[in-house]
């Protein structure tokens, strides 16, 4: 028996990433570029530092609990944004199409080895949170994520 490949923070950055490569991320000197990503925690100043353009936190872990007779595991995502300084718009721009790359994950997919039922969002579009001391908004949103569990 072969087991499941659970579903991990690289696996999520890796499919965002993708798919944010095909919305033009990273693509041109014209378009936006690529964010670092970083599995947080997001309040991590030491992150923060690392890049003066923007920040993807991708949070795996926790959730909602077993379903379907503990085959698959209701596993939450946060996705916390931080834009490059004194750019709302890039911000929210970059919020927003994380978002769509999240929701756009179809119904038993394969999302980088491990069999996802779904990708849903918790509540909301992604928030504001704060504009930090470096003058970076923070834009955040909880995922849920149906994935195997490998048990």
């Amino acid at each position: 028996m072969t087991a499941a490949v659970r579903l991990d923070y690289e696996r999520v950055r890796s499919y965002v990433e993708t798919v944010l490569t095909t919305f033009g991320y990273g693509t041109s000197p014209e378009a936006p570029p690529m964010p670092t990503f970083s599995p947080g925690p997001a309040g991590d100043v030491g992150e923060l530092k690392s890049s003066p353009d923007a920040i993807v936190f991708l949070t795996v872990g926790g959730g909602a609990g077993l379903t379907k007779e503990s085959t698959f595991d209701r596993v939450f995502t946060t996705a916390h944004v931080v834009g490059p300084q004194r750019d709302f718009t890039a911000a929210e721009s970059l919020a927003l199409d994380l978002d769509a790359c999240l929701l756009m994950f179809g119904s038993s997919d394969d999302l980088d080895g491990t069999w996802t039922l779904g990708i849903n969002r918790t509540g909301g579009r992604p928030a504001l949170l704060l504009k930090d001391s470096a003058e970076r908004y923070h834009f955040t949103a909880s995922y849920i994520a149906e994935a195997e569990t490998g048990l």
